[in-house]
């Protein structure tokens, strides 16, 4: 009897502690890219899973890993309670998301674009194409300052050239860039 009664009181210990998860297939139908959930219909045409949660990974620091699938796409998701289920693989990827924070965002799409935060800032630079661009215009301004650096005359009365002064006295001791080290090569595309 007391083996028994220790069996029961085991049995309740473990059912309390034990998480009861299935797996489901089914078909993404709806997304909502500003809260990070999907609605999933399973293959067997039961009744659609609403507000599947599209961030299974996140922290309490604000960071996370979110992966958006195409809609109409097969998914497999993972299903805790009733009311509780999320994404954990998708045939097709829409994009996918990385961030911490507020701070930092990186969004992957599947035609290849990659944009950080929301992408007010434009693209990236192409760096040794800027360098060649810049290279040209510091050889046009080292022609002018040498220009401005030579002596002219003023026509008919051989007297130095105010205006050439001038400007020479406007751009003596500035020097072109210098580009050689702005490069950072933690970034690379």
């Amino acid at each position: 009897m007391v083996a028994a009664e220790l069996r029961r009181m085991l049995e309740q210990f473990i059912d309390k502690r034990t998480v009861r998860a299935f797996l489901i297939e089914g078909k993404v139908i709806e997304i909502d890219k500003e809260n990070k959930v999907c609605d999933v219909l399973p293959l067997d045409s039961q009744a659609p899973f609403q507000d599947v949660r599209l961030l299974p990974l996140s922290g309490s620091g604000g960071f996370g890993f979110t992966l958006y699938p195409k809609k109409d796409t097969n998914v497999t998701i993972l299903k805790k309670t009733d009311t509780e289920a999320f994404l954990i693989s998708c045939q097709e990827i829409e994009s996918m998301e990385l961030f911490v924070g507020d701070q930092f965002k990186l969004e992957v799409k599947n035609n290849g674009d990659c944009i950080f935060n929301d992408g007010s800032n434009g693209g990236l630079i192409i760096v040794d194409k800027l360098q060649q661009q810049v290279a040209k215009n510091s050889q046009l301004l080292q022609k002018i300052m040498t220009v401005f650096s030579t002596p002219v005359n003023e026509a008919g009365n051989g007297a130095p050239s105010v205006f050439q002064q001038a400007l020479n006295a406007a751009t003596q001791g500035s020097q072109t860039a210098d580009l050689s080290n702005i490069t950072n090569d933690k970034i690379k595309h």
